[in-house]
């Protein structure tokens, strides 16, 4: 824990190595800023320095004169390199052009002794480096400014020594202000955590929290709609639970009913009408939990396993499967499709619309009805479709045909089924994002009459 608290993420150390970082940068602009300004206007201070001191010597005057003025310029010169930090390796030569073959006139103490080595266009060599060298002349006087240029390590060091005590007196003054500010806004989240964290596991009411600063207010939203998302969903599930046991214990109690029945039935024939009611009630309970598994996995959060199908052989081998129940119902079963279509989707979840619309169109269009299936590729996508010519479905149905429960009016015969097949159809459309709509009365039908659902499979 003292390890995670020292050494793990926070936002107050990436502020603190932000901001140092932030200070490198600037120092090593500056220190090339600097470079730049000193090695491109090094040449360029010594030839000003040169014309101004040469505009002192006059020709009129002695050689002892022009030295003491050579001289004196030359020492106030070194004081004030001293004074910036700088090198004092620089010094003037001065000659008399009227007597071309004696020795310089004054020599700078700093140069005296040392070897200088002169090239025939007019550079020369001081201790083996190439020395910066300017040289004016008047009607009697030559005078040269030697230096040698400053080192890198000396260069750096003159602008660490009057950048670095800048730097580092800004950085506590930048950094307190920023420290302030980034705790102060750190606060509201610190009190949003409390609170959520008081919070029992079932609360979900809204938050009653003002978080203050507009950057924070999105996150607030977010976490109001994700909890009234989970009260919806809760409440969905509560009363699903509910139905779901409130449809088992029909068929339970008929179970139980019938088994007594057949234990005190005292003919074969009681025997046999309690068992065929026995096996119903056996089936409408084992059809009911198989729905509700559907639709579990249906509603599951995993991402759906596609598959390379041939969309067209495949509905094809769908369709053999419900050719008996079509032949009980008396209903045309067709098929409309390509010889073949290749796409990628997830055959459980497509074995779900294509089984419930299928039962659902035999359980209620009625005998004597055409159901056809079609299958063709669209712009977007394939788009299955699934019509039959019954009856169709009443205005008043169509806005609870995809409720949980929900049994739309069946004719000839009371209603059947669990009432979770579109249901499922809705929920396995949503898991493989398809579009799904609802066309009743047909627009090819007339009479009012018809009813066709629509599956849009995205590309």
């Amino acid at each position: 824990m003292l390890w995670q608290r020292l050494f793990g993420p926070s936002l107050a150390r990436r502020l603190i190595a932000s901001l140092l970082l932030a200070f490198v940068l600037v120092w090593i602009a500056l220190l090339l800023l600097y470079w730049q300004r000193l090695t491109q206007g090094r040449e360029a201070q010594v030839q000003r320095t040169v014309t101004q001191v040469l505009a002192l010597l006059k020709p009129e005057q002695t050689g002892a004169e022009a030295a003491l003025r050579a001289r004196t310029v030359d020492e106030l010169s070194r004081q004030e390199l001293r004074d910036a930090g700088q090198s004092t390796r620089a010094g003037f030569i001065l000659r008399d052009l009227q007597r071309p073959g004696d020795e310089p006139v004054y020599i700078a103490d700093q140069l005296q002794g040392l070897e200088l080595r002169w090239s025939p266009d007019g550079t020369c060599e001081l201790r083996g480096q190439p020395c910066i060298n300017q040289a004016r002349s008047n009607a009697r006087w030559e005078l040269r400014r030697i230096s040698l240029p400053m080192g890198d390590g000396e260069v750096f060091a003159g602008i660490h020594q009057a950048l670095l005590p800048l730097l580092l007196l800004s950085f506590p003054l930048i950094l307190l202000p920023l420290w302030l500010a980034v705790s102060r806004g750190l606060s509201p989240l610190n009190r949003l955590s409390r609170v959520l964290g008081q919070r029992s596991p079932d609360d979900l009411s809204p938050l009653k929290l003002d978080l203050r600063y507009r950057e924070l207010q999105p996150l607030l939203s977010s976490l109001q709609g994700l909890f009234a998302r989970l009260r919806g969903h809760l409440e969905r599930e509560r009363a699903f639970v509910e139905d779901a046991a409130h449809e088992l214990r029909t068929p339970m109690a008929l179970i139980g009913t019938q088994a007594h029945v057949l234990k005190r039935a005292s003919s074969e024939a009681e025997r046999e009408q309690a068992g065929r009611q026995l096996d119903a009630a056996v089936d409408r309970a084992s059809h009911l939990v198989q729905q509700l598994l559907a639709l579990a996995r249906m509603e599951a959060a995993t991402a759906p396993a596609l598959q390379r199908l041939d969309l067209a052989e495949w509905l094809r081998e769908q369709l053999l499967l419900h050719m008996a129940g079509a032949d009980e119902a008396g209903i045309e079963l067709s098929l409309e499709a390509p010889d073949q279509l290749w796409w990628q989707s997830e055959p459980q979840a497509l074995a779900s619309i294509v089984g419930n619309l299928v039962e659902n169109a035999l359980r209620y269009a009625g005998r004597g009805a055409k159901l056809e299936l079609q299958l063709q590729a669209v712009e977007g996508g394939v788009e299955l479709v699934v019509q039959d010519d019954g009856p169709g479905i009443a205005p008043e149905d169509q806005s609870l045909l995809f409720t949980r429960f929900h049994r739309g009016r069946q004719q000839g015969g009371p209603v059947s089924g669990s009432g979770l097949g579109l249901s499922i159809v809705q929920q396995a459309c949503l898991r493989l994002g398809a579009r799904l709509s609802l066309e009743s009365p047909r627009a090819d039908l007339s009479g009012q009459r018809g009813c066709a659902f629509r599956v849009l499979l995205p590309g």
